[in-house]
């Protein structure tokens, strides 16, 4: 993300350190189901390192559904409470931004499915069932994230079902998981339309959570599952990754950290040399 004014705002922070090292990272989060266990302490948000497959859990009993990373290396992400977050690598807990708020009268706590950053703006993925949310637009929108106010761009497709949303930081086109079809799919950022092109890894049904970077992408069950990485250029499944997951929750969500976090660390240094000469 470019925006001047949210690198001024959120400069500061740490990082941990197994983030001091130049190699793709990976976040990933549950949305627990709190009716019927709601300490789901097994899940919440993990640091996911795609070279090794260790997974480090930074978040307990924190439920994760849309999340995205800007360029900045902050990771944003909604969560039961219809709350927007953020956090960078290290933070003691995420930060309340604001509550995500619709265009149209909706259900109580309604929350956004998908995050996806393109250069300065957030674009956020509503799905829900228009039967029973009568008046209510499932599809792209774009949110505020510092007010949280979000504004329709379109429909989805008939046949869609699209969960997880999330932008290649190298082209900026943004993808998704597409339930329906059991697809991968492309998201129209002027229409809100999406476009299928891949398969589901076989027999997978039911993929919530989609990262994007390094030429790849990262989808993530909500369930103990492994993580699925499709080769963008080859069109084909790479060896998939552990997940950390236990429990099967209601949702996931997943983001790409990008820059990688060995080259956030001369950035917080200089933030925090800032933040001591103000004081």
């Amino acid at each position: 993300m470019g925006s001047s004014l949210l690198k001024t705002m959120f400069m500061g922070g740490s990082v941990l350190g197994l983030a001091g090292t130049a190699q793709a990272q990976l976040v990933i989060g549950t949305a627990p189901l709190q009716s019927t266990n709601p300490a789901d302490t097994n899940n919440g948000i993990w640091h996911v390192d795609v070279t090794t497959g260790v997974s480090t859990q930074l978040y307990s009993d924190v439920g994760a559904w849309g999340m995205t990373s800007d360029n900045n290396g902050r990771i944003w992400f909604t969560s039961n409470d219809g709350g927007l977050y953020s956090f960078l690598l290290g933070d003691a807990a995420p930060m309340f931004h604001a509550t995500v708020n619709p265009t149209e009268p909706l259900p109580s706590n309604e929350t956004l499915q998908g995050l996806a950053f393109v250069d300065d703006t957030l674009y956020g993925w509503e799905i829900l069932d228009s039967a029973n949310n009568p008046g209510v637009h499932s599809g792209l929108y774009t949110l505020d994230p510092l007010t949280g106010t979000r504004t329709y761009i379109g429909d989805i497709n008939e046949s869609s079902n699209i969960a997880g949303i999330d932008a290649d930081p190298a082209t900026g086109i943004v993808y998704g998981v597409n339930d329906a079809t059991r697809m991968l799919a492309t998201i129209d950022l002027t229409t809100g339309a999406s476009t299928d092109f891949a398969p589901y890894p076989a027999g997978r049904t039911d993929i919530d959570g989609l990262a994007a970077g390094n030429g790849k992408l990262y989808l993530v069950e909500d369930q103990n599952e492994p993580i699925h990485v499709f080769d963008i250029a080859s069109g084909t499944y790479d060896a998939p990754i552990p997940t950390p997951f236990v429990n099967s929750d209601i949702f996931s969500g997943a983001a790409f950290i990008v820059p990688e976090p060995g080259s956030l660390a001369p950035l917080m240094v200089i933030g925090a040399v800032l933040l001591r000469r103000r004081r």
